[in-house]
């Protein structure tokens, strides 16, 4: 990314090329919209681009993409009325968690489209994301949230994947 601020536009094919699959797939797996999608990834890798002079690499620039792509996921939500913070409606209700071991992993699973798609936004981008790779800490940096947060959403999202895939069978 210091490269393509610096002009090389080499350097920012080399980033498109290695990023636009992954940075795609989770946006379609958060939407569900091909048309939107396509909307999405082109602003997120628009704001890439406009922001390579200021590009401080206080963390990984797949971190950084992520965040930009999250951002204009949480605006379009916000445009349509469908966004809701999960640690709010949580805290309201009087069930902020706290997580003594971290949310099951789900990397070898392929999850179904429809039971992603029941989950609230918050808690369906933090296990999309985690399920890039990223870390607890990544996700919050990305999500813009505290690390106990995203474990909560990970908690909450797991179990209503896990009563969501239990009465699927019965």
């Amino acid at each position: 990314m210091g490269a393509f601020g610096r002009g090389d536009s080499l350097a920012f094919e080399q980033l498109y090329l290695r990023h636009k699959d992954p940075l795609f797939g989770f946006i379609y797996r958060s939407l569900n919209d091909r048309h939107r999608v396509e909307d999405l990834a082109h602003e997120t890798w628009l704001g890439v681009i406009n922001s390579a002079a200021r590009y401080q690499p206080e963390a990984a620039f797949k971190t950084w993409l992520f965040s930009i792509a999250h951002r204009k996921l949480v605006d379009h939500w916000r445009q349509q009325g469908r966004w809701q913070d999960v640690a709010s409606a949580l805290a309201a209700r009087g069930e902020l968690a706290t997580v003594r071991e971290a949310p099951e992993r789900l990397e070898n699973q392929r999850l179904s489209e429809e039971l992603l798609a029941q989950l609230p936004p918050a808690q369906r981008q933090a296990l999309l994301l985690q399920q890039q790779g990223f870390s607890l800490t990544e996700i919050a940096e990305i999500s813009a949230a505290k690390v106990e947060t995203i474990k909560s959403r990970l908690r909450y999202a797991m179990a209503k994947l896990r009563g969501l895939a239990g009465g699927a069978h019965e």
